[in-house]
């Protein structure tokens, strides 16, 4: 499974990865380093990323919105 870090890598960085979200680069990192987003920000990023939010946070959506899990 691909880490957040991972994904940000293949998305231009933490800088391009922080100007497409409207956040300092600190915060990607600290993203990165948690491995966890913020709740706030997992649908937007998962859209953007094209991943299922509940990958970037199964506490806020436990069900799959794009394979219909349970």
């Amino acid at each position: 499974m691909k880490t957040f870090a991972d994904m940000v890598k293949e998305h231009g960085g933490k800088q391009a990865v922080a100007a497409l979200f409207g956040v300092s680069r600190s915060a990607v990192n600290k993203w990165c380093m948690s491995n966890r987003v913020p709740a706030t920000k997992a649908a937007l990023i998962g859209e953007a990323f094209k991943v299922d939010p509940q990958i970037l946070r199964p506490d806020v959506f436990p069900n799959s919105l794009l394979g219909g899990r349970k």
